[in-house]
Order: structure tokens, then sequence, then C-alpha cells
């Protein structure tokens, strides 16, 4: 079972993302082919409940990364550390490599490319508390995210080789000094 310490995630949220990963990773279904009703069958919980927590299962999908990234981003908070928060972040995709396998052929406005890098400016965003956020550095962070998100797919679809920590150092070192004033 996923653990994580954020009060933000109910119990039952993590049982149905449980569910999710387990239909991928142990039954090896392809997103597509996986339903509510077979969510529930895994989790033990009511279709209706499924739908109080989740719009549908690309929601329940958007949903993990989230889990994903809680972490790393907790982690860049308390330790302002981009390396190791980013490689955080892809040793959790790597555990759970047959999900971002199948996600990452996701197309349209449930695509993973759009998705993730919503995500990332989001949190960045955040990170950046809006007092170095000026208008030069929120243009180069929406490249840099394009960017970094593009490859980040192309390692996953490339069965994912390099490991985390290399990734980290050189998402890092591909960064624009701009935002490296923000960062460690």
């Amino acid at each position: 079972m996923y653990q994580t310490t954020s009060p933000k995630f109910s119990q039952t949220k993590i049982k149905l993302t449980d569910a999710l990963l387990c239909l991928i990773n142990e039954e090896d279904r392809e997103f597509d082919e996986i339903t509510v009703r077979d969510i529930s069958r895994v989790s033990g919980l009511s279709r209706t409940t499924f739908y109080n927590h989740f719009l549908d299962i690309y929601d329940l999908a958007f949903f993990v990364f989230e889990l994903e990234s809680i972490d790393a981003v907790n982690l860049m908070f308390e330790e302002d550390n981009f390396i190791k928060s980013f490689t955080e972040s892809m040793k959790f995709m790597r555990k759970n490599k047959k999900f971002y396998e199948k996600v990452v052929k996701l197309g349209g406005p449930n695509s993973f490319v759009s998705n993730y890098y919503k995500k990332v400016m989001k949190h960045t965003k955040e990170y950046y508390r809006n007092q170095y956020l000026t208008e030069e550095v929120e243009f180069a962070l929406e490249i840099y995210w394009i960017g970094a998100t593009l490859r980040l797919e192309k390692w996953i679809k490339d069965d994912m080789k390099e490991s985390p920590e290399k990734m980290g150092e050189n998402f890092y070192k591909s960064m624009p000094e701009i935002l490296r004033l923000g960062y460690r």
C-alpha cells in the first residue's frame, strides 16, 4: 500500500489508487481496459464511493501523479534540494514502471505530457512563492518544464534505462541559470 505523511489524502483514495496500480502492475492490464467496476472489485469499495472521490479513471491516474509528487515536493520545500527532490520522484516512477509505461501512451486532454507539465508548473510556482517569479523567470520555467517533461516521457518510453540519480543530476545541469538561482 502506498504510504504518505500528507493528511491531504484520504485512506479511501489511497485504497482506490492501490487497486488501479494492482490492476496495471499485477494483472498487466492496459489503462484503457480498466473500468471503475474493476477498481471497485479489487479495492472492495463501491462504484459510488469511487465517484465520490474521482470524476473518472483519468482523474484517478492524475491523483497517482499527485501522490508521486507530494513527497518529492515536500522534500523540495524542506531541504531546498532540486536534485534530491527530482531523484525521489523518478524513483517512485521506476517503482511503478508499468503504470507510467501505460499512462504515457494516453493522448489528448488526458495525456501524460499535458498533465505532468501542469503539475510541475503548479508545484514550481508554489515553491517560488511568487517572491522570485518575475515574467522572465516564468517564461524560462515554461520552456524548461516543457522540455523536461518531454525528456521524462522519453525516459519512460525508453525503459527508464538511466538511473533516477543520473536523471536528477542531468535535469539540474540542463536548467537555465536564471532558474538555478531559485533552486539549489
